[in-house]
């Protein structure tokens, strides 16, 4: 009985308009009903306000904030759908549950495209086949069930949260979280071995956990001839851990003729020319060369 309330009450919060301290309110009051880990029934679908229906688990962080707000980064997959064209293909590296793919993939439906999503983790990847089958969109995904970087072989990773989805995935292992969480052996590809099933590609979404360097490093070829806009999430923390910073991606990206760009603090959605610094995270790179790009800054 407890669950239901807080779903019902959490389904009027992800309807409302959205107000500062939405989330935080919402998980006071989940606690006010129930304790995170002793929910019977954790893992459910929701619908998100760009009517999304996402397969979540409510233990999870990172799965709570969209089961209070409906939301999560309305702004830039906005733009993102807003300036894909007929037959756009587009990559979802670390596509962690769909929060990208599937509101990307309902577009795709109007312009005979396609999403091609990748996702290594077993829960991840289980709650994104669940979430393209019950959004309709089978025939918009490629889902792809592996990790991108620079060699072919497997890799083992760390499971930062418990539960049915494990959202925040380390690529890399450190004995600080042997103990406490779990790990699983996963499979890795090069971008650059991908080029042949393509014959265009025009947006790359990446957020892999600080791992966006190998992919770069693996995927150059590739990006090098399709001169895809790219949008990722570059946490320095994370990349650091794996001896890099946005400065080393920077190196590659830069000869091939891109600039980067940071969404304005004030006005959500539009971008800024900007100089690459180590500390930035949310980045747009656009490559010079190519006129159509334009349209993702003049807005």
């Amino acid at each position: 009985m407890k669950e239901k309330i807080v779903k019902i009450i959490a389904r009027l919060f992800r309807k409302s308009p959205h107000f500062r301290g939405k989330y935080r309110i919402g998980k006071f009051i989940q606690k006010l009903f129930i304790k995170k880990n002793n929910w019977l029934k954790p893992d459910f679908f929701i619908q998100l306000k760009n009517k999304s229906k996402l397969f979540i688990d409510i233990r999870s962080n990172t799965h709570s904030i969209p089961f209070w707000t409906g939301m999560r980064d309305d702004e830039v997959i906005h733009l993102i759908i807003k300036n894909l064209t007929p037959n756009s293909v587009v990559l979802d590296i670390g596509a962690n549950i769909g929060y990208y793919t599937i509101p990307i993939a309902k577009r795709m439906a109007d312009l005979n495209g396609c999403i091609h999503a990748f996702e290594p983790v077993k829960e991840n990847y289980y709650s994104l086949q669940k979430a393209v089958e019950k959004n309709e969109v089978e025939k918009y995904v490629v889902l792809n069930k592996f990790a991108l970087g620079d060699y072919n072989g497997n890799i083992e990773i760390v499971k930062t949260e418990k539960g049915k989805s494990s959202n925040a995935v380390l690529s890399f292992n450190d004995t600080n979280y042997d103990k406490e969480h779990t790990k699983e052996t996963i499979e890795i590809k090069m971008l650059d071995d991908y080029i042949n099933k393509l014959n265009r590609c025009d947006f790359i979404k990446v957020d892999i956990e600080g791992a966006e360097y190998f992919l770069i490093k693996g995927g150059a070829t590739f990006i090098e001839k399709y001169k895809p806009v790219i949008y990722g999430e570059f946490n320095a923390f994370f990349l650091r851990k794996f001896g890099y910073t946005l400065l080393d991606i920077w190196k590659i990206l830069a000869p091939m003729g891109y600039e980067a760009y940071v969404e304005d603090r004030i006005k959500k959605g539009k971008f800024i020319k900007t100089e690459v610094k180590e500390n930035l995270i949310d980045v747009l790179f656009l490559p010079t060369n190519k006129t159509e790009t334009k349209k993702w800054i003049t807005h």
